[in-house]
């Protein structure tokens, strides 16, 4: 069932958001996940229309990057992916799952004031960001190429596995002709 105009939506409540059928590229997030409203109370009241942050619980977006700030759900831990807000209709908007504490409102306001450059000392920030980015590691264009090179060589690894067996059931086909045992 989806939302009807006249039910009362706030900025921190977290939806099930459904898919629009619209093919996506990239990086972009698929719908059918929760999400939490980030619109202000007018927006929510007045349009038809409300402003999202998608949440999730994969692993590639935690640990350490300010965009993706986690916080607390009903069902668990997640992350919300506040580099992609998204503007959807409310009648997408398929039934509530919770709300978002202060306090974690507070961490997702802050990451997408940074995502838009909203702060005063955006410069100290992307500093910060910058050497926590290093610290940990992450890099996408360099993540992506290294998962690919991991996928590459897991393949190979196994492809040798194979081999590896094909070769010692031969080995133990001709010491049972032979009559070789060890």
């Amino acid at each position: 069932m989806n939302m009807r105009k006249s039910e009362l939506i706030e900025r921190g409540d977290i939806y099930y958001v459904s898919q629009d059928g619209n093919r996506l590229a990239g990086a972009e997030m698929w719908a059918n996940r929760p999400a939490v409203i980030v619109s202000n109370q007018v927006i929510n009241r007045k349009l038809e229309v409300v402003e999202i942050v998608y949440l999730t619980t994969s692993p590639s977006f935690l640990g350490g990057n300010p965009l993706h700030p986690g916080v607390n759900t009903e069902e668990g831990k997640a992350c919300a992916v506040c580099e992609q807000i998204t503007t959807v209709d409310k009648q997408r908007l398929v039934r509530k799952l919770g709300r978002l504490s202060d306090k974690d409102m507070k961490k997702v306001a802050g990451a997408i004031k940074l995502s838009l450059e909203l702060n005063d000392n955006v410069d100290d920030i992307y500093k910060d960001w910058s050497e926590r980015m290093d610290e940990f590691g992450y890099n996408p264009t360099i993540k992506k190429q290294k998962n690919k090179e991991l996928k590459k060589l897991q393949k190979q690894i196994e492809g040798m596995r194979r081999l590896l067996d094909f070769r010692a059931k031969r080995i133990d086909e001709l010491e049972a002709e032979l009559g070789i045992s060890e």
